[in-house]
């Protein structure tokens, strides 16, 4: 009966940190989405373009 009740509390814990991982995401934004910030664009001719 306790190895039920913990494994349940168990899973509750885990649902709850994706719940509010979820959540922060979607507030405050994924580093993924300022990644493209953070990258130089290639040429199609593959050379890196000009620093300025």
């Amino acid at each position: 009966m306790w190895l039920l009740a913990t494994i349940s509390i168990a899973i509750l814990a885990l649902s709850g940190s994706v719940v509010i991982l979820t959540w922060t995401a979607k507030t405050f934004g994924s580093p993924e989405d300022t990644l493209a910030d953070y990258q130089h664009p290639v040429k199609k001719d593959g050379n890196l373009p000009p620093k300025v």
